[in-house]
């Protein structure tokens, strides 16, 4: 991933600035970015604790090809199954919104 270390606010400034993306794909643009975000989190974890995609698996009691397609970002997590892969993982998941402030850009208006 080209932005790693880059807060989603700093993200969207540089989207801005360079023009690359329309103020209408934002919110998809910056969900797959925290998506991205997540599933590095996932398999750095998964690393730590010496799991592999398939041991993930069986402790989320699905198949190893529904792992794969949610680390390789080809399936989208909902809140349930992100709950699941943390509770498989020994996480706790803390979804926390962030209203902005005034000021803040916002790329819906």
């Amino acid at each position: 991933m080209e932005y790693d270390n880059v807060s989603t606010e700093e993200l969207l400034t540089i989207a801005s600035e360079t023009n690359t993306i329309n103020p209408e794909s934002t919110p998809h643009i910056i969900a797959d970015y925290q998506n991205g975000k997540i599933v590095q989190q996932i398999v750095s974890i998964m690393s730590e604790m010496g799991l592999t995609q398939k041991d993930l698996a069986k402790r989320i009691g699905t198949s190893k090809q529904y792992v794969s397609r949610i680390l390789n970002e080809k399936q989208n997590f909902t809140i349930s199954s992100l709950a699941v892969f943390s509770t498989a993982l020994q996480c706790d998941l803390s979804i926390t919104l962030v209203q902005r402030k005034r000021g803040e850009i916002d790329h819906q208006n």
